[in-house]
């Protein structure tokens, strides 16, 4: 492969892409013919001293992937998206669940204060006198030896 080559006959048409010359190091001209191919360049031959060499190809670059970074990006909006979606549920889920604490405490407030008056209830209960007050209006007992006036409206 790294045989001296003298150069070929000309043909008809471009069998070489462009040639550049380049000096390295100081040392002598070397031609450099290349074709570049689906984005890539080939390195076909160079030139030293009126000798040409084929010289092995260039190591192919690896194209570039979009299809790869297309799937991670509209992955990440899907994902997001769907993270934004939770945590809108996850807020409305709160603030429902906030009305219904406050209408929650307000129930027990109201079931406290009912507790105090039936303790209170409860508390007259044990005077004779209020039972005697109750009896009287209720249930219109009197005691032996009063008169009672019913005044019809």
């Amino acid at each position: 492969d790294s045989a001296v080559v003298k150069a070929p006959a000309r043909r008809r048409g471009r069998r070489f892409g462009k040639a550049g010359s380049f000096t390295f190091c100081g040392e002598s001209k070397i031609t450099v013919s290349y074709r570049i191919k689906n984005g890539d360049v080939i390195l076909i031959r160079k030139r030293n001293n009126n000798n040409f060499k084929r010289v092995a190809p260039f190591p192919r670059r690896r194209q570039r992937s979009f299809g790869m970074a297309r799937l991670i990006t509209v992955s990440g909006a899907i994902l997001f998206c769907f993270l934004l979606a939770v945590a809108a549920v996850q807020m409305f889920q709160h603030f429902r669940l906030q009305k219904e604490l406050a209408a929650a405490e307000l129930r027990l407030a109201q079931y406290e204060s009912g507790i105090e008056e039936i303790t209170e209830e409860i508390a007259r209960l044990h005077e004779p006198g209020y039972i005697e007050v109750l009896a009287r209006k209720w249930l219109g007992l009197v005691r032996p030896g009063e008169i009672v006036f019913q005044l019809e409206d």
